[in-house]
């Protein structure tokens, strides 16, 4: 795999092709929480990599060797 880090993205490109990286859950602010026109939306939960993709070993992708 291929670690990413550039500031922009963090995570790592597998053999697959794949883009593993964490994924954000977010709820919608409600208008008296909004602290201006791009505040809209708050972290819920962080879903970590490992859990957010799944497992290289079930990958579809035929040039991966399992």
């Amino acid at each position: 795999s291929v670690e990413i880090n550039d500031g922009l993205f963090k995570g790592r490109i597998r053999a697959d092709g794949k883009f593993e990286h964490d994924m954000y859950l977010l709820e919608v602010k409600k208008p008296n929480e909004s602290k201006g026109p791009n505040d809209v939306a708050k972290v819920v939960k962080v879903i970590a990599a490992k859990d957010a993709t799944l497992p290289l070993a079930q990958s579809k992708c035929k040039y991966v060797t399992k």
